[in-house]
């Protein structure tokens, strides 16, 4: 789904997307999660002078295990975002890059966009590729520490004497 940004007036307009209504977003979305189940997005954009600004709420619904017991968890995430939306402009032939009054070290969020269009399944992706916890974690910490020692007796327990990697190299010096 793209969104001309010129069609939103000063008034702005809401958006709200659900995992079950845009079977294309949905599918651009789950590449970045495994395992989500869903989710829920309100966005309003409005026009700001010559940025957009982009406020809403998002929920995902995502299964993953558990990176230091295994165990297989839902993880709820829902997180309220304020993002703007910067017109892409090539530099002037002087050297100069428009001026949209925003920085890095400003540390607001900015997503910029090619000829005033916002495809909302890059922005959803965007944002829920950095809402997702790359090592997720049980809620309940002591039933995750007993799973955890419970899973040690399944570890190696006979020490490597020297690296596999470097046994080739034992043979070669004799």
């Amino acid at each position: 789904m793209k969104i001309n940004l010129l069609d939103i007036g000063e008034e702005g307009h809401e958006f709200s997307v659900k995992s079950k209504d845009e079977k294309a977003i949905d599918e651009k979305v789950a590449q970045i999660v495994d395992g989500l189940k869903e989710f829920e997005l309100k966005v309003f954009i409005q026009k700001a002078g010559d940025i957009y600004t982009a406020q809403g709420t998002y929920s995902v619904s995502q299964e993953q295990e558990c990176s230091l017991c295994a165990e297989d968890i839902s993880l709820p995430i829902k997180n309220k975002f304020t993002e703007y939306i910067v017109n892409e402009t090539k530099a002037d032939q002087k050297g100069h890059a428009p001026h949209s009054g925003l920085n890095v070290d400003s540390k607001l969020e900015v997503t910029f966009v090619q000829h005033n269009e916002l495809d909302m399944g890059e922005f959803i992706s965007d944002l829920f590729a950095l809402a997702v916890s790359p090592y997720p974690k049980c809620l309940d910490k002591d039933a995750c520490e007993k799973r955890q020692e419970n899973n040690k007796k399944y570890y190696a327990q006979e020490k490597l004497k020297a690296n596999p990697a470097f046994a080739v190299l034992e043979k070669l010096k004799k």
